[in-house]
């Protein structure tokens, strides 16, 4: 079915390459095996995240940072309905491809419906990559890679991943983790944000960024702590912009 032939108010739909499939009408693990899809993807989604490059433990948090994310993706098999690192990533690169597809033109449109034929009909990507199958599994790859990477560069500031890491899946704490990545008005990402403005194409890297106060590091033992202080901040900046009444006065101390 494709993107604009769906009809609202369906069960779940799963984008495949410029087409969706309802839950409903198909098994989804049939049409595409979105476990293996993203983690063939982690190695080069994680060698996109750039770190300070001034930090002593900046190499050896790119190679653990993979280690922890497929250690959280072990949680998928062992979870008993909680959320788990597996349904975030899928539900956040669905919603950044859904978002990359509205952006589009009709010309766009129309030409990325029929990238299935015209990967078919192009034998160099074939012969490269030896089967058509294969083609079409690295034309996937390709489009989710960059998309998962922004993910994960928020997922991982502050060295958010270490809370999760290690942590029960039924704890508060690895659930409220999940569920303020997995929610886009608080986890702000669009699909915009992930491009080049002069060029509206996917940036190379991708910087993973880390609070310092007096030049040291700070890791918070809080899923998403400086997401909290940044809508702290906000709210005290639209506050301080209302009028009140002047014979009152507010004292406010910025949270470190």
């Amino acid at each position: 079915m494709k993107a604009e032939e769906r009809k609202a108010g369906t069960d779940e739909q799963y984008y495949v390459g410029g087409y969706y499939a309802e839950s409903g009408e198909t098994d989804c693990k049939k049409l595409l095996d979105t476990k293996t899809l993203l983690k063939q993807c982690l190695h080069a989604a994680t060698a996109r995240l750039q770190d300070d490059t001034r930090s002593i433990s900046s190499k050896r948090r790119s190679t653990y940072r993979v280690e922890m994310l497929l250690d959280l993706f072990k949680d998928q098999a062992e979870n008993t309905g909680n959320l788990t690192i597996l349904d975030v990533l899928r539900e956040r690169v669905y919603q950044l491809l859904v978002e990359k597809e509205e952006k589009m033109d009709e010309n766009e449109k129309e030409s990325t419906s029929n990238w299935l034929c015209d990967l078919a009909m192009s034998g160099d990507r074939v012969q490269i990559n030896g089967t058509f199958r294969r083609a079409v599994w690295e034309k996937m790859r390709a489009s989710v890679t960059t998309l998962l990477a922004e993910i994960i560069a928020i997922a991982d500031r502050n060295n958010g991943l270490d809370i999760v890491h290690g942590a029960n899946v039924d704890t508060w704490k690895y659930q409220l983790w999940m569920k303020i990545l997995r929610n886009q008005e608080v986890a702000k990402l669009t699909y915009t944000s992930t491009l080049i403005q002069s060029t509206k194409s996917p940036r190379s890297t991708v910087p993973v960024l880390f609070r310092k106060i007096s030049g040291r590091y700070l890791s918070y033992s809080f899923p998403f702590f400086w997401l909290i202080k940044e809508a702290i901040d906000d709210k005290w900046t639209a506050a301080k912009d209302i009028k009140g009444n002047k014979e009152h006065s507010v004292t406010y101390t910025t949270l470190k």
